[in-house]
């Protein structure tokens, strides 16, 4: 587990996969990972309503792979997609991760 805290303080547990990963039913959050000497950097934060089909071709996955993603965190979560979007926001908010532009 990994728990990430968002700009507002709110901290949000994170299921952690080494790539090659199998992708979760469902759908939450989930953010693009490089893990280096015990320190996670995030890539790229998202939302999905389907975590398999947004990773299918996902546009983001070259910058993340160009920056040595090696881990994908994802938090499975039924609320709505403005729940989701708002964790997102608050996560970006406070990591401001390269990939997300």
């Amino acid at each position: 587990m990994a728990t990430w805290q968002g700009q507002s303080g709110i901290n949000y547990e994170y299921e952690v996969r080494n790539i090659p990963h199998d992708v979760p039913p469902g759908g939450g959050n989930y953010i693009f990972v490089r893990s280096e000497n015990n320190m996670w950097y995030p890539l790229y934060i998202g939302e999905t309503q389907n975590f398999a089909a947004r990773f299918q071709n996902h546009e983001k996955t070259p910058c993340a792979q160009q920056r040595s993603m090696n881990q994908i965190h994802y938090h499975i979560h039924n609320g709505n997609a403005q729940v989701r979007r708002a964790e997102e926001q608050d996560l970006i908010r406070r990591w401001n991760p390269p990939c997300n532009d």
